[in-house]
């Protein structure tokens, strides 16, 4: 499904709703945002742009998986919280999975047969 209006915190959007296209990929980004706020203490993309104007083209202008907005090395985490955030942002909507898949990773395996 995907609508005619996009809102939303622009450090959290997805690049496709830069372009005017929104669908459950685009939320499966912004957890993958929200897990990198959390364990960075900063909003994706902090500093990348001068204003919101600035950051609306970068991540407009997003194409493929050239890098995350934040270089994961710098931080201590398991490899499993690391490829979750990997894969909730991949550039390309088609390669994200599902919210069903991300809950079938290994970062979840233990706790997904607990979600409903």
């Amino acid at each position: 499904m995907q609508t005619g209006t996009v809102v939303g915190t622009v450090p959290y959007l997805a690049p496709e709703c830069m372009r005017g296209t929104y669908s459950a990929a685009s939320d499966v980004w912004a957890i993958g945002c929200t897990a990198l706020h959390m364990i960075t203490g900063r909003a994706p993309w902090f500093g990348e742009a001068r204003d919101i104007v600035g950051l609306i083209f970068k991540l407009g202008g997003l194409t493929t998986t050239k890098r995350l907005p934040t270089d994961l090395t710098e931080y201590s985490m398991s490899d499993e919280f690391r490829s979750f955030i990997t894969v909730a942002m991949s550039f390309d909507r088609q390669q994200r999975p599902s919210a069903a898949a991300l809950l079938a990773l290994p970062l979840f395996s233990s706790t997904s047969s607990h979600v409903a």
